[in-house]
């Protein structure tokens, strides 16, 4: 089995996942904020955190590495849900 170099370093929490999947469709700190009930820097302080676990050889400003890292995993899960056993890459 390979491991996938676009995984996060940890598993993300609960409230990880939730903020990434909204950023990932494309909702702004305060839209999420609304749709979960917390502030927008609460928003911007889970964004922060996952971009953390993320690889980032581009030097991804944080939210944009979090939208494009989460709608890719949303387009994997959705277009593939038995991806062949590689490494994937993000282009």
């Amino acid at each position: 089995m390979t491991t996938d170099p676009n995984a996060p370093r940890r598993p993300l929490t609960d409230q990880q996942r939730i903020v990434a999947e909204l950023v990932g469709r494309g909702l702004d700190a305060p839209d999420v904020a609304r749709r979960l009930g917390i502030r927008p820097s609460t928003v911007r302080s889970h964004v922060n955190a996952i971009a953390l676990l993320l690889p980032n050889p581009d030097h991804l400003g944080a939210y944009r590495l979090v939208m494009l890292w989460a709608a890719h995993e949303r387009w994997m899960r959705d277009c593939h849900p038995n991806p062949p056993d590689v490494p994937r890459k993000i282009a």
